[in-house]
């Protein structure tokens, strides 16, 4: 039989069958009856020729830092975003997000933000699309039988390329001044919403190619099952649990803060998102450098249950 070729469906049933009959012969032995010879070994089953996902340990460099070349971003001004899936390298168109998803997120996220400015921190306030449940698989499976994982991250937008370090000289000198200024937590809170809100509506100031996130838990001597999946087999879906509701699938790049190679852009967009966490976290926060992820968009769905939505393809 030729590669890539349909096994004949009679060949396959006399194979189930004949393990069937195997199956059965081996339960009337248990059962006193009459004995067969010795069963002949299970064949082992063809290989698929896909290489196994490399271990999240073989990125890591020796300097201590480690490198995602699964994934290649050089040609993301024109518009395509490559990375190694199943073994096998493919380029993939990046998508914008459009009007809808963009006005959704913004929307929702000044409520939330100015909630909790009045009242407080509650954990039942971090859904909608600040959290994302980010599912991954691919990757080294460990001691579990799947790679599947879901994880939720906190997400936020990235400046545009030629904006991006306007945006975070911005954040980084309004963080100085609001701790310089002596405010409680709370007024420190008010203050730190009412600028997030500039920010948000200035509409022209957003990469709609992008999504960022920080992985706070993974270190060389430990890799979370997101991460060892992003490594291995880069393509993740983000679902969000509000109403309307969307799915972003993306492929996820993972760049480490001290990675002496990492392009002008990704600097920035490493800079700009521990920049962004800190602020909206305190207004200043601890300045360290953190593992960031970015999540180039590729396709986008509407997931809302209702008759426009249904899973239906924007992007």
């Amino acid at each position: 039989m030729q590669d890539g070729q349909a096994e004949p469906k009679g060949a396959t049933r006399r194979a189930f069958l004949e393990g069937c009959g195997t199956a059965l012969r081996g339960g009337a032995a248990l059962g006193g009856g009459p004995q067969p010879g010795p069963a002949e070994p299970t064949p082992a089953p063809p290989s698929s020729g896909v290489e196994p996902p490399p271990q999240a340990e073989s990125f890591w460099k020796s300097g201590g830092w480690f490198v995602h070349d699964t994934v290649d971003a050089s040609q993301v001004e024109q518009g395509i975003i490559r990375a190694r899936l199943g073994g096998a390298w493919r380029d993939l168109s990046l998508g914008e997000l459009p009007e809808r998803f963009v006005v959704w997120s913004f929307s929702e996220r000044l409520p939330k933000l100015k909630h909790m400015a009045e009242h407080g921190f509650d954990p039942r306030d971090l859904d909608g699309p600040h959290n994302a449940c980010v599912a991954t698989f691919g990757g080294p499976e460990g001691d579990s039988f799947t790679a599947l994982n879901t994880a939720y991250k906190g997400m936020g937008f990235l400046p545009r390329p030629d904006r991006v370090e306007e945006a975070l000289t911005r954040v980084r000198g309004m963080g100085r001044r609001f701790q310089e200024s002596g405010a409680g937590m709370q007024e420190l809170m008010t203050l730190t919403t009412n600028f997030l809100a500039t920010l948000y509506e200035d509409a022209d100031l957003w990469d709609r190619r992008k999504q960022v996130s920080l992985e706070l838990f993974s270190h060389r001597d430990k890799a979370t099952h997101t991460f060892a999946n992003m490594l291995a087999n880069p393509v993740a879906s983000c679902s969000f649990l509000a109403f309307p509701t969307f799915e972003i699938r993306a492929v996820p790049q993972l760049l480490h803060p001290q990675d002496p190679d990492l392009s002008e852009q990704a600097r920035l967009a490493v800079d700009w998102t521990n920049a962004i966490h800190d602020f909206a976290h305190g207004a200043g926060g601890s300045g360290q450098q953190r593992i960031t992820c970015v999540y180039h968009v590729v396709e986008l769905y509407d997931d809302t249950p209702s008759a426009d939505g249904r899973g239906r393809r924007l992007l």
